[in-house]
């Protein structure tokens, strides 16, 4: 069984405005962008920081300090959630999980259609997806099973936590 880990994200998003903790201080510190957007998600990635908004994936490499598009590949722009999983980013836009293996620069799409995918989580290679079920895969994104739920067909996840 694979061991799961809480992993810290250390930034913060009120009112569609980034910040991020200022290096050495327990001070939150707003970031130049990305701007004019909801921004619905994060995810790290070694020294990247990255968010999911309603205009797209955007990258940061300097603690928020400057912020970068990686749209190319993204027909819907419409993100909901990011997650990694190894090195391997994912992006759940409506009904469509795209990944990406060069740090947004470019995406593809999963081959499975969803219903609803409201939420992601990653860690090593295996990858959840939420929505109108739990969705699993264990190899990147590549196949996609549904993992047995109590819960009634009708019941749409919103998000996932991961303990332990």
């Amino acid at each position: 069984m694979t061991s799961l880990r809480i992993k810290l994200l250390t930034a913060a998003a009120v009112f569609s405005t980034l910040f991020v903790p200022s290096s050495g201080s327990a001070q939150w510190v707003q970031t130049n962008g990305p701007c004019g957007t909801t921004v619905n998600g994060f995810a790290s990635a070694s020294s990247k920081l990255f968010v999911a908004t309603a205009g797209g994936v955007f990258m940061s490499s300097d603690t928020g300090a400057t912020w970068s598009a990686r749209n190319e590949g993204l027909d819907n722009r419409t993100m909901l959630s990011l997650c990694v999983a190894g090195t391997t980013l994912f992006a759940a836009a409506d009904s469509t999980i795209f990944i990406s293996t060069n740090d947004g620069s470019t995406w593809k799409s999963a081959d499975r259609k969803f219903l609803y995918v409201s939420a992601l989580y990653g860690s090593d290679s295996t990858v959840y997806a939420v929505g109108d079920s739990l969705y699993r895969s264990n190899n990147f994104g590549a196949t996609w099973t549904v993992v047995p739920s109590p819960l009634p067909w009708h019941v749409y996840f919103l998000k996932i936590g991961i303990c332990g």
